[in-house]
C-alpha cells in the first residue's frame, strides 16, 4: 500500500509538470503572437502616415514653408519607426524626410527675389523631380514594406 501511494504521488507530480510546462508553451505562444500583431499594429500605422504624406506632397502646390513645417511634424510623428523597423526601412522614413526638407527649399529658393532665369529654371527643375520622385513612391513603398506589413508576419 505504501508503495502504490508513492507511485501515485510520483505520477501526480510528473503530470502536473508535464500540465504546467504544457500551459506554459501555450501562454508563450499566445505572447508571441500578440507581440507580432501589436507590432503589426504599429508598423501599419507608420505605413500610412507616410503614405498620407508622400501623396500630400505629390499632390499639392504649398509654399515651401508649409512643405518644411509638414516634413518637421512628418519626422516627429514617424520618429519611433527607429525601433519598429530595421534600418532599411527607418532609412525610407530618413529619405522620405530629407527629400521633403529639399522640396521645401527649392521652393523657397524660387521665391527668392532676383534670381537668374537660369536659377529659377534650376529650382524648377528641382521641384518638378522630386514631387515626381514622391509621386513615384505611392508603388515603391509597397516593395519597401512588403515583408515587414505582409499578413504572413503574423503567423
Amino acid at each position: 500500500m505504501d508503495l502504490a501511494l508513492k507511485i501515485i504521488t510520483a505520477l501526480a507530480t510528473v503530470t502536473i509538470g508535464i500540465a504546467a510546462s504544457i500551459l506554459a508553451y501555450q501562454q508563450y505562444k499566445i505572447s508571441k503572437a500578440k507581440l507580432r500583431f501589436d507590432l503589426y499594429d504599429k508598423r501599419l500605422t507608420l505605413f500610412n502616415r507616410l503614405r498620407d504624406y508622400a501623396s500630400e506632397v505629390a499632390m499639392t502646390s504649398k509654399d515651401g514653408l508649409e512643405i518644411l513645417d509638414d516634413a518637421g511634424k512628418f519626422y516627429r510623428d514617424t520618429i519611433e519607426c527607429q525601433f519598429l523597423f530595421d534600418e532599411d526601412i527607418s532609412g525610407y522614413f530618413k529619405e522620405v524626410y530629407e527629400k521633403g526638407k529639399q522640396l521645401s527649399e527649392a521652393k523657397l529658393g524660387l521665391e527668392r527675389p532676383n534670381l537668374t532665369q537660369e536659377e529659377r529654371e534650376a529650382f524648377k527643375h528641382q521641384v518638378v523631380e522630386l514631387k515626381t520622385w514622391f509621386f513615384d513612391q505611392s508603388d515603391e513603398m509597397f516593395k519597401v514594406f512588403a515583408k515587414d506589413l505582409s499578413i504572413k508576419t503574423l503567423r
